[in-house]
């Protein structure tokens, strides 16, 4: 992402950096100003899916040099594999995670959940939590955070084709 360097989110900064190998460091798009960039996550094909606390899931596109809104504050989601929407909406993300086929796994702490945003379906889906403070684990809506803030996606393991994704 960002020609060959290292995308780093300012938080402080509300922006963006890319810093290249030679140590010079410039924002990812100076035009843009952004509002609480927090975790970010560099697909292979060099686009980047940014997490704004302030409540927004954004995507640089390198093609032409922007940032897209895919899902903002109060979008609700459905359950993991369909059915009617739930009661977990975006509210203020900070982490995310990008697999290969460009879903974006979102850590929501205000909302208390884990949520996934799958390319091309333009809807958000809870994949872990139910929207309430707590901390019991469990699979997908039984579970419950405190606040899941940052997210990491394992690589495949050799003959398996489940991936682990870890919440912190």
């Amino acid at each position: 992402g960002g020609g060959g360097g290292v995308v780093v989110s300012d938080g402080a900064g509300r922006r963006v950096l890319v810093v290249h190998a030679d140590g010079r460091a410039g924002p990812l798009d100076p035009a843009t100003p952004l509002r609480l960039p927090r975790g970010l996550a560099v697909h292979d094909h060099g686009q980047v899916t940014l997490a704004d606390a302030s409540g927004q899931l954004l995507r640089w596109h390198p093609q032409r040099p922007s940032w897209a809104l895919l899902a903002a504050k109060g979008d609700r989601a459905k359950p993991l594999g369909g059915g009617r929407w739930s009661r977990v909406a975006l509210a203020g993300p900070t982490g995310v995670a990008v697999d290969g086929a460009g879903n974006a796994f979102i850590a929501d702490p205000a909302a208390h959940a884990v949520l996934v945003l799958r390319a091309g379906a333009g809807w958000l889906e809870v994949v872990a939590g139910d929207g309430v403070q707590g901390k019991r684990d469990g699979p997908g809506h039984r579970a419950r955070f405190h606040a899941p803030y940052a997210l990491a996606l394992e690589p495949h393991p050799p003959g398996s084709v489940e991936r682990v994704l870890w919440v912190t």
